[in-house]
């Protein structure tokens, strides 16, 4: 499962993930909106949040992130869930 997070409306895709994930999804998408434009696409850049399951994970490490290294991982403070950053130079298509 991989779960595309660009707009704090889309916050309603992942509605039962435990509160402190949402808060920071949420802390998220304020900095992209703030520095990126709220209206940002695939093409802009400012990027989204993914939210992913083990799935999802060996299917991005397979594609999009196939050899790339998270510029940081950080634990959700009262959840069972990690936050990482990854930098990722958009291609033309």
């Amino acid at each position: 499962m991989i779960i595309n997070i660009w707009k704090k409306q889309d916050l309603d895709l992942v509605k039962e993930l435990p509160t402190e994930v949402l808060s920071t999804i949420e802390d998220t998408i304020e900095i992209l909106d703030e520095n990126y434009g709220a209206e940002r696409t695939e093409e802009d850049l400012g990027g989204y949040v993914a939210v992913v399951d083990k799935a999802g994970i060996k299917e991005l490490k397979q594609h999009q992130l196939k050899g790339i290294i998270p510029e940081y991982i950080d634990d959700i403070e009262g959840a069972e869930y990690i936050s990482a950053l990854f930098c990722v130079q958009m291609t033309s298509r």
